[in-house]
C-alpha cells in the first residue's frame, strides 16, 4: 500500500521547501555590528596614485608655457603664440603662476599645496610682494581681488590634474571584470568579503580618487560598494558625448541611502562629484551633490524643470567637488553635503566594535579630533597598517593605544585585523 503524502491546507506555511538554490540568504543589515575603516593616500598609492610630495612638485613645476587648462578644467597644450590678447581665464592662470612661483621664492623655496590653499584665502596674498603679478594682466575695470578670487577654481583644475593612477587613468568603468585589476588589493577585498556576510563596514576614504569603487567590479573578489548616490529619483543630467555623437543621460545624487554591508564615506569628496546649486532670487544656493560620469563634461550639466518641460543649464560647474587646505578643508566640514558625511562618520566612530586605519600619515587634524572625540579608544581595538609609519602617526597611535603592523596593504592578513 502507497502512504499519500498529508494534504496541507491553503493556510499552512512550508518550512522546508526547497527550490534548487544553494545561495545561503544574507543577513539583514539592520542590528549588525559596525567596523570603521579609515583610507588615506598610501592605500591608492600601490596603483601609482600620488602622495603629497608628488603633488607639491607638479604644481610647483607646471609648466604654463606649454599647457593651459581650460575653463572646464581640461589640460591641453597652448597654441596661442606670443603677444596675443589672453582671455580672462588665460590671465587668471597665469596670475596663479606668478603667484605660486612668488610663494616659493619667499617660503624659502618649500611648496605644500595644501598650505598654499590656505594661503590664497589668507591675508598675505595681499602684501605688496605678490601685488606685482598682476601688474601686466590687470584690464580696464579689474583690480587685484578678482585675480585673487579667481584662483580657487583654477588651483582646484590644477590639483585634478595630478590625481591618476600609474597608467595615467582616473575612471575604471571601461575594465572588463576582472582582466585588470590589481593583485596588491586580492587579500584585503577577501576580508571585506569575508566580514560583509556578519558585519557592517563603514570604509572612510580621504583620497579623492575612483579606486575603491572601481572595486565593484572584479569577478569572484568583487564586494558590492554603496556610496548614498543613487539614479532613481534623480532630476540631475549630463551630455555624454561618444563617438561623435551627444546622448543625455540621468547623474545620480546624493539621497543618502546605504543599502549594502560595505558602505563608502569619502570625506574629502571624489573626482567625480559636482555641487549643484540652485537660484534662490538672485542668490545661489548649495542643492545637492550629483556624480558625472565618464564623458561627461562638467559644462553639460543640466537639471529636469518638469513644469516648464525642459531643462535648466547648470554654467557654474569648473571643477570637482573635493577638499584640500590644512585649516580651509576642516572649515568646509561643515558645509552641505559634507555636514552630512562627516555626522554619519561620527556616528560610525562611536557604534564600531574596531577600527582598522591604512595608509594615512596622521596628519589632519579634523580627522584626528573626530576619532579622540567619538571612537571609545580605550576600549576598542585600533589597527594600523602602515610600511613606513612617520613619527606624527607613531605619536597619533600612542594616544589611541593602536597596534601599527609594519605592512603594505598587499600584505594584510586577516589575523593581522582580528
Amino acid at each position: 500500500m502507497i502512504n499519500s503524502p498529508k494534504m496541507s491546507s491553503p493556510n499552512d506555511i512550508i518550512l522546508d521547501l526547497d527550490l534548487g538554490d544553494t545561495k545561503p540568504m544574507e543577513k539583514p543589515l539592520d542590528g549588525r555590528p559596525n567596523i570603521a575603516i579609515l583610507l588615506g593616500a598610501g592605500f591608492s598609492a600601490p596603483m601609482g596614485y600620488p602622495i603629497g610630495k608628488t603633488v607639491n612638485d607638479y604644481l610647483a613645476k607646471f609648466d604654463f608655457d606649454k599647457y593651459d587648462i581650460s575653463p572646464a578644467g581640461v589640460l591641453y597644450e597652448r597654441g596661442i603664440p606670443e603677444n596675443v590678447f589672453y582671455s580672462q581665464y588665460q590671465r587668471n592662470l597665469r596670475f596663479c603662476k606668478c603667484i605660486i612661483d612668488k610663494y616659493i621664492a619667499l617660503h624659502e623655496g618649500l611648496f605644500d599645496y595644501e598650505e598654499f590653499f590656505d594661503f590664497i584665502h589668507g591675508r598675505e596674498i595681499y602684501t605688496t610682494q605678490y601685488k606685482d603679478c598682476a601688474n601686466d594682466l590687470i584690464a580696464r575695470n579689474e583690480n587685484y581681488k578678482q585675480f585673487v578670487d579667481g584662483l580657487e577654481n583654477i588651483y582646484i583644475q590644477m590639483i585634478e590634474q595630478v590625481v591618476k593612477d600609474k597608467n595615467g587613468k582616473i575612471w575604471y568603468d571601461d575594465e572588463p571584470s576582472s582582466a585588470n585589476f590589481p593583485e596588491e588589493y586580492a587579500s584585503f577585498l577577501r576580508i571585506l568579503n569575508k566580514w560583509s556576510s556578519d558585519y557592517i563596514i563603514g570604509v572612510h576614504t580621504l583620497n579623492h580618487d575612483l579606486l575603491f569603487e572601481s572595486f565593484n567590479k572584479i569577478g569572484e573578489l568583487a564586494v558590492r560598494v554603496s556610496d548614498g548616490f543613487e539614479e532613481y529619483g534623480s532630476n540631475y543630467y549630463g551630455e555624454l558625448s561618444a563617438y561623435d555623437r551627444k546622448y543625455t543621460v540621468r547623474l545620480k545624487h546624493y539621497s543618502k541611502k546605504y543599502s549594502s554591508a560595505l558602505q563608502l564615506y569619502k570625506l574629502h569628496g571624489s573626482l567625480d562629484y559636482v555641487l549643484y546649486y540652485k537660484s534662490d532670487g538672485i542668490a545661489m544656493i548649495p542643492d545637492t551633490c550629483i556624480k558625472r560620469r565618464f564623458g561627461v563634461g562638467l559644462m553639460s550639466l543640466k537639471k529636469e524643470a518638469p513644469s516648464e518641460r525642459r531643462y535648466e543649464p547648470y554654467p557654474f560647474a569648473y571643477h570637482s567637488y573635493f577638499l584640500t587646505g590644512v585649516h580651509t578643508k576642516i572649515a568646509q566640514y561643515y558645509y552641505p553635503f559634507y555636514k552630512d558625511l562627516h555626522e554619519i562618520f561620527h556616528t560610525n566612530l562611536k557604534t564600531a566594535e574596531k577600527m582598522v586605519v591604512i595608509g594615512y600619515g596622521g596628519k589632519d587634524k579634523g580627522i584626528n579630533d573626530a576619532i579622540l572625540k567619538n571612537y571609545d579608544y580605550k576600549r576598542k581595538p585600533t589597527i594600523i597598517i602602515d610600511l613606513k609609519p612617520s613619527e606624527q602617526l607613531i605619536q597619533f597611535a600612542k594616544k589611541l593605544d593602536a597596534r601599527i603592523i609594519t605592512k603594505s596593504v598587499s600584505d594584510i592578513k586577516e589575523e593581522d585585523l582580528s
